[in-house]
């Protein structure tokens, strides 16, 4: 017997569950591509590349200044929130480096206000915008 399963893609990385997960899809704001049965694996990595395909994301980084001692604290929290698509930890100024992807409307400095500068321990942060990816 086949069951019927959910994909979802959030920040890059597919998700497969059973149909449960359509429901926490929303809150999460994980991007639900399509319900498929388990053989039908080539339809699904199709349906991944035609969504995304119509979803324009943008990359910025952002350099986090820490409280001292909290560098380790800080990456944790942050790979904990999953907001993160890459940390590193850093020499100079700042401690941190992260990479963060955005739906091209939504706003980054919003997305900084609210989702990052408010994690514990962060100090200060400084914001790269990108443009094109070569």
């Amino acid at each position: 017997m086949l069951e019927s399963r959910a994909a979802v893609c959030h920040k890059g990385r597919l998700f497969v569950g059973t149909d449960p997960l359509l429901g926490i899809a929303d809150p999460f704001q994980l991007f639900v591509l399509t319900q498929f049965r388990t053989e039908n694996r080539q339809a699904l990595f199709l349906e991944l590349l035609r969504g995304w395909q119509d979803r324009a994301m943008k990359a910025f980084f952002v350099q986090i200044k820490c409280d001292l001692g909290k560098a380790y604290e800080v990456a944790s929290a942050l790979a904990d929130a999953e907001i993160a698509s890459e940390i590193y930890s850093t020499a100079g100024n700042y401690d941190l480096l992260a990479k963060f992807y955005v739906d091209d409307e939504e706003d980054v400095g919003h997305f900084v206000n609210e989702r990052v500068q408010i994690l514990p321990g962060i100090k200060d942060t400084f914001t790269i915008v990108t443009f094109r990816a070569f």
